[in-house]
């Protein structure tokens, strides 16, 4: 499978992941107005948006928002099917199986679209086997640990690592995943060793650290504060430049004494097989784009700590 040529632009290697989303938005809007044939109207039948991450955690919930909204603007349901592993590989690897007609799509993200396969060749796709119909929102990755811990600063946390010498454990969802890496990333800019401990769903990694089975997890900022509400955990700073405006009292990892240039951020969109027709993608976008003009939807995501994308027409 290959690059998209008929109708939304494909996904764009990491380093220029912001500016890949907005020209893909163009691109769309070029090739479709001109192509437009008289097809069946889209769509006939139910939708299935493929989920790469279990039930119950931030992203399900995220992507089960979506699906009722797309459900709303096309009239038709939007059966969620989750399918965890892999990084995401195994959730890509089905949609990819898919014919490119527009009712088989993936909520994907920076973790499972653009990190997963970069690291893991074995799992046999890349981002330009994708076409992105629309982008959804992006976060920064946060550092939370749980309270019982006793650090309430990045310089305190880094210290009890270096205390505890490679006994103080890290959880993310997946072995090479945008979590995994942004911990390695932080432990490695800390110079700490960590307990690298890899989950396969978010909600079990939530459910440890509740529990005490480990001690830090490095999540997109809105699991951070769901967990920071839910649970008590403390939400130590965001892997990010500057502070969010989602969430502009939680500083930044790199406000503190030891680190500098700790970057890591999650974007999340809506994609489909290369190849989708002019006319499927332009009505999946358009989709979408009622969904990010919602004065409550931005209201929703900026209070559970993430940027809506800007809305764009096609």
């Amino acid at each position: 499978m290959g690059a998209d040529v008929t109708g939304a632009a494909p996904l764009q290697p990491r380093c220029r992941a912001r500016r890949s989303f907005l020209a893909t938005f163009g691109a769309l809007g070029a090739t479709c107005l001109g192509r437009l044939h008289a097809q069946p109207a889209f769509p006939e039948r139910p939708l299935t948006l493929v989920v790469p991450y279990a039930a119950g955690g931030e992203a399900d919930i995220t992507a089960r928002r979506m699906a009722g909204a797309l459900a709303r603007e096309l009239g038709q349901p939007v059966v969620v099917e989750n399918q965890a592993g892999a990084s995401g590989g195994l959730a890509a690897r089905r949609v990819l199986r898919a014919k490119a007609d527009g009712y088989t799509l993936m909520f994907g993200t920076t973790s499972d679209l653009v990190v997963a396969p970069a690291v893991n060749a074995q799992l046999g796709y890349r981002g330009l086997d994708f076409s992105l119909i629309a982008m959804y929102s992006h976060a920064p990755m946060a550092l939370v640990v749980r309270a019982a811990l006793g650090v309430q600063s990045v310089d305190a946390f880094i210290e009890e690592a270096r205390r505890q010498a490679g006994r103080l454990s890290m959880g993310a969802t997946g072995r090479q995943s945008l979590q995994a890496l942004a911990a390695q990333s932080l432990a490695r800019a800390a110079g700490v060793q960590l307990l690298q401990v890899p989950y396969q769903s978010g909600s079990q990694l939530t459910q440890d650290l509740a529990s005490g089975r480990i001690d830090a997890v490095v999540v997109p900022l809105p699991a951070a504060l769901h967990q920071a509400r839910q649970w008590g955990h403390i939400v130590l700073g965001t892997l990010s430049a500057t502070r969010t405006l989602a969430s502009p009292r939680t500083p930044t990892v790199n406000e503190g004494r030891t680190l500098r240039g700790v970057v890591s951020e999650i974007w999340a969109g809506l994609v489909a097989p290369a190849g989708l027709a002019p006319d499927v993608a332009t009505a999946l976008h358009r989709a979408v784009q009622a969904l990010l003009v919602d004065p409550a939807f931005h209201v929703l995501r900026m209070r559970l700590g993430d940027v809506p994308a800007l809305p764009m027409s096609v």
